[in-house]
């Protein structure tokens, strides 16, 4: 938790000073500045800022806010949120432990080559996604400080996002002046106390709190099962017993000796068991395959049906062989689709797919299933620019499967 600031004065400096300062707007409320005029090159201007070195205890109450009711907000936050939160009356012990909680839980990553995957943005399926396993969320600012938002929010305490930039221990300073960079942008959220204002709380965890991954190399494979022959019968020994015993005229006729079904059982299994080791894995990554379309495919949300879609487009291509970098967007991989593989319809199925997961309403049912009709025409587009051994082996590729496979679609050559 840092300081609280209230803003004194602003003042422009530059060729658009007067333009700028005449279209400045203040809102003394949430101590927020807004230029309907915009910032350009050139343009300097200096903030006269007082700070408070008040803070919240726990028994200071939270400001009376008119706050807008968020939309599709995901349904594992009412859950967390009640669990987070505690059953301490104090507000500020209740909007700690909630930030405390992903700070120190969760795990930091851009979605960078060299990074942990994290898809960007903060959409609903996006936050539902971070804390889908929340012993393993992994995203950065962005995502953190929109998923504390909705918790905060569900926990009846208000709270809003805020985007700005912060300084750090990588911040560039020379004297006193800070050089911004982009590295210094930061997401955080803001709880209105009374008497205090607007309190910032920072729930990103440290970037260098990233996750371990299990070391598979100490776990023993285990070998495959093979059925071994029965121990030799000893009837062979007692039948040279008996003969010795009893000796037979070499005149008598010598029984027939019976079918031997043992070893045509230990022969049908030396065949079969071989070919089912072989075959097994490439029916358990089909199944696997076709539940996981099938599930995609019936998401009760419709919002969520229509990333599925997308998602199962991207999963198609990846088990191609076109596997995209983790932070790619839509936009991004469609366009190197249709350039590099003269796919049909992708940068469509791009634009339907930004528009059913970022449009104030949420897709319908009709155009979320004609959303999956555009799924599988783009696919098979992509599938016919390939060989028919290609496509077949993409059956049961486990690259889709793999939490992290290597890129090998270039979308900067296609921006």
């Amino acid at each position: 938790m840092d300081s609280v600031s209230h803003s004194d004065t602003l003042e422009f400096t530059g060729e658009r000073f007067e333009a700028l300062t005449e279209s400045l707007y203040y809102n003394p409320s949430t101590d927020a500045l807004i230029d309907t005029a915009a910032l350009g090159s050139g343009v300097t201007y200096t903030i006269n800022a007082t700070l408070s070195s008040k803070k919240p205890a726990n028994e200071t109450s939270l400001m009376t806010v008119a706050m807008p009711k968020p939309k599709w907000v995901p349904d594992v936050v009412g859950a967390l949120s009640t669990e987070w939160a505690g059953t301490d009356k104090s507000p500020l012990k209740r909007v700690e432990e909630i930030v405390s909680t992903l700070q120190t839980t969760g795990f930091f990553s851009h979605g960078l080559e060299s990074e942990e995957p994290s898809n960007p943005g903060h959409s609903s399926y996006r936050i539902a996604q971070l804390l889908d396993k929340p012993e393993r969320m992994i995203g950065d600012g962005e995502q953190y400080a929109v998923a504390a938002a909705l918790l905060l929010n569900d926990a009846g305490i208000p709270s809003r996002v805020v985007m700005g930039f912060r300084v750090d221990a990588e911040s560039s300073f020379s004297g006193s002046t800070w050089r911004v960079t982009g590295s210094d942008v930061q997401a955080w959220v803001e709880v209105p106390f009374e008497g205090i204002g607007w309190v910032p709380f920072f729930p990103t965890p440290d970037k260098d709190q990233e996750p371990k991954e299990e070391d598979q190399r100490s776990k023993a494979k285990p070998k495959p099962q093979v059925l071994q022959p029965p121990p030799p019968s000893n009837s062979s020994d007692s039948d040279v017993s008996q003969s010795a015993l009893d000796p037979r005229d070499d005149e008598e006729e010598e029984e027939e000796e019976p079918f031997d079904w043992g070893r045509i059982l230990r022969i049908a299994l030396a065949v079969t068991i071989p070919i089912g080791v072989l075959v097994t894995p490439l029916i358990i990554i089909t199944s696997i395959k076709l539940s996981r379309t099938k599930k995609r495919r019936k998401t009760p949300d419709l919002t969520h049906r229509v990333a599925h879609g997308w998602q199962e487009m991207v999963d198609h291509a990846t088990d191609l062989g076109i596997i995209p970098p983790k932070a790619a967007t839509r936009k991004q991989i469609s366009a190197a689709l249709a350039k590099a593989h003269s796919v049909e319809g992708v940068e469509r199925l791009a634009y339907l797919a930004n528009q059913g997961t970022f449009a104030p309403s949420p897709p319908t049912e009709k155009e979320a299933t004609e959303f999956w009709k555009e799924v599988e025409k783009v696919s098979r587009s992509l599938a016919s620019t390939f060989p028919s051994r290609r496509r077949f082996m993409s059956k049961f590729s486990l690259a889709s499967l793999r939490r992290n496979p290597q890129p090998t679609l270039d979308i900067q050559e296609w921006k």
